[in-house]
């Protein structure tokens, strides 16, 4: 049941936040999932599509300029090779 009452939770949360989709370095996934991991919880990553290199970001809002600067950095070590902001589906689809 507490599991249950933490993902309710964190999905509230995830509805909030700013949504980005990135397309990746293959090779280079594990380091962007470390990187974010490490970013005390204002920032949640993972896999999308795998197949097609697809990532998705929630972003706390008031930590978007970080996540915009970090992904900045990530896209001039071409790691990120292209990033764009979307509607978040979260919000929209109401599920992860």
């Amino acid at each position: 049941m507490l599991v249950l009452l933490i993902f309710v939770d964190v999905l509230g949360l995830l509805m909030f936040c700013k949504y980005y989709q990135a397309v990746a370095n293959r090779e280079k996934i594990w380091f962007i999932t470390g990187t974010c991991r490490s970013e005390n919880n204002w920032l949640f990553d993972r896999t999308l599509d795998a197949q097609k290199n697809l990532m998705e970001f929630f972003v706390m809002p008031d930590f978007e300029e970080e996540f915009l600067y970090l992904m900045k950095c990530l896209r001039e070590r071409d790691v990120i090779l292209e990033l764009k902001e979307m509607p978040n589906r979260c919000e929209i689809e109401g599920k992860l």
